[in-house]
């Protein structure tokens, strides 16, 4: 699977390499970042009000687990969508 860079101004993502997100998708103009796993029973999580910043960092972070859970799980509002 190929990963997309794209700078952290450019605001939209989508698939990653990653060991436990297999998708992500960034809205900048509602700050709305969907998080989607691998793994099926953790399903796809919308996070609110993320800044563009946020965003990119979970991107370009060469552990995107951990940027995950430091800076993102826990921070902003969330809503599970599947």
């Amino acid at each position: 699977m190929a990963e997309k860079k794209q700078s952290r101004e450019l605001g939209r993502f989508s698939r990653i390499s990653s060991t436990c997100i297999s998708n992500l998708n960034y809205y900048p103009a509602s700050g709305t970042l969907e998080v989607t796993f691998h793994n099926p029973t953790i399903g796809k999580w919308v996070y609110f009000n993320v800044d563009a910043y946020t965003a990119g960092g979970l991107v370009s972070s060469s552990s995107r687990g951990a940027y995950f859970n430091a800076y993102i799980k826990g921070v902003f509002e969330y809503e599970r969508v599947s």
